[in-house]
């Protein structure tokens, strides 16, 4: 493994090193090896490094960082799972599995997949039609905080798909006539 790798791995400020680090193919096959780790913390950081990897548009290994992604949102940890959804909305692709992460147990998960799936939706139509109804669920999530980013993520779709636009006027209108218990 290559060294700089070794020490942004250790680190425990992962996000600033990451700045520092000089990213080149021997450094992504590390990453993607990282993040098969039965380390919690070293996925984690592994799965930051290669979606910011792929957010910078680097070309080397770019199916291979897609999949590690991806195979990340079905991990165990939350942070993994968490930082998968968040790099797949930032590169917008459109993953179907962060639409199930919606019902996560963790509500950090659940507000980046939604996050995620607004800023894919906002410019993949196809993508936006399976996520709205999920995401107009999380409306009514327990955290107010999930709330409000399901809140925003509508609102990057409808203001982007006029025919999405009326289904969530037609929810919301439904919603405010709803008898409160």
């Amino acid at each position: 493994m290559d060294t700089q790798v070794e020490d942004y791995i250790k680190s425990k400020k992962y996000k600033e090193k990451f700045e520092e680090l000089r990213i080149d193919d021997t450094s992504i096959h590390d990453f993607i090896e990282l993040s098969k780790s039965e380390d919690d913390k070293v996925r984690v950081r592994a799965i930051y490094a290669l979606g910011k990897i792929a957010e910078k548009g680097f070309t080397s290994y770019k199916e291979e960082i897609i999949d590690t992604l991806v195979r990340g949102l079905r991990d165990s940890c939350d942070w993994v799972r968490g930082h998968a959804a968040h790099f797949l909305g930032r590169i917008n692709h459109p993953e179907e599995k962060i639409i199930e992460l919606f019902q996560d147990s963790c509500p950090w998960v659940r507000h980046k997949s939604a996050e995620a799936a607004g800023l894919i939706g906002m410019i993949n139509p196809h993508f936006a039609e399976k996520a709205i109804p999920g995401l107009l669920r999380l409306l009514k999530d327990r955290s107010s905080y999930v709330q409000y980013i399901a809140l925003e993520a509508v609102k990057k779709i409808a203001d982007n798909n006029q025919e999405i636009c009326k289904e969530v006027k037609d929810y919301l209108k439904s919603v405010l006539h709803e008898p409160r218990n």
